[in-house]
């Protein structure tokens, strides 16, 4: 018997084609997607900067070190709370 050699080159290109949209196609399009929530993302705190705390309150709470610090972040941020707890401890030594 002959063995039956139809269709041996098809699934070659079969496969070639496969690896080729797994390897190349796929991670394209991963990052195009990432990029594009990423920008979205990025554009969006930018609209909720203004909205922040900082915007309600003329001259906030004055640091341990007495000077208003930009950097303290919102109200209820683990730095503001942090730097609460050390102005509190300061008083009251």
């Amino acid at each position: 018997t002959i063995p039956c050699g139809r269709g041996h080159d098809g699934a070659a290109l079969f496969a070639s084609l496969a690896r080729f949209i797994f390897f190349l196609i796929v991670p394209c399009v991963i990052v195009i997607s990432l990029g594009m929530i990423y920008r979205g993302v990025r554009e969006q705190e930018k609209k909720m900067a203004r909205y922040g705390a900082g915007t309600l309150v003329q001259n906030p709470q004055p640091t341990a070190t007495g000077v208003n610090d930009s950097n303290d972040g919102p109200p209820n941020s683990l730095l503001s709370k942090i730097l609460r707890r050390r102005t509190k401890s300061i008083k009251q030594s």
